[in-house]
């Protein structure tokens, strides 16, 4: 089993590096969008992939990361979660504005956060509450460990908020209790 999935994944990267090597020359993300399709088993589409991340680019404001490499791998993760990923387009951009008007920071942590709601979430209508729930965890992480907690911590705390089923002080406390861990 392994050495099939180590085909597959050499595979795929192999596809990508011919079918993207004008658009995509950091080897890394290719590697994480190869590695996003075996550890989904997913198979490839380069053509469907390629289509995902033009509509997510024209979508994109000016000035948004979604016009750089990170919209590939945000092609691929909604290419392996949904059956019409380019239906999900116009619901990651109202998620990533919910967070923006949550007051998080534009930029591509936000759209993995964005990202991982989309794809994790059953229930779209929780959606802002999940938001408020992150924001306060990550503000409460914020005033505990400032220089430690970043931008870039948005989709852990999305996750922790996302799976937490206590109140907001107890998972600050264990949070807190464990937070270089989480780090």
């Amino acid at each position: 089993m392994p050495n099939v999935k180590i085909q597959h994944y050499t595979d795929t990267f192999e596809e990508l590096k011919s079918g993207l090597k004008w658009k995509v020359s950091d080897k890394k993300i290719l590697m994480a969008i190869a590695s996003t399709y075996v550890m989904n088993n997913k198979k490839l589409n380069p053509e469907k992939l390629l289509q995902l991340a033009d509509e997510i680019k024209s979508r994109a404001g000016l000035f948004s990361s979604m016009k750089s490499y990170s919209r590939f791998t945000t092609a691929a993760v909604l290419d392996v979660h949904f059956e019409n990923p380019l239906e999900q387009i116009p619901t990651l951009f109202q998620l990533y504005d919910e967070f923006k008007k949550a007051k998080f920071k534009s930029g591509v942590f936000t759209y993995i956060a964005a990202s991982i709601l989309l794809t994790n979430n059953d229930n779209k209508t929780k959606s802002g509450k999940l938001i408020e729930n992150t924001k306060e965890i990550y503000e409460g992480m914020k005033s505990e460990h400032m220089f430690l907690t970043g931008a870039s911590d948005y989709r852990i705390r999305f996750q922790k908020a996302h799976s937490f089923k206590g109140g907001m002080n107890g998972i600050l406390f264990v949070i807190d209790e464990h937070a270089f861990l989480l780090l």
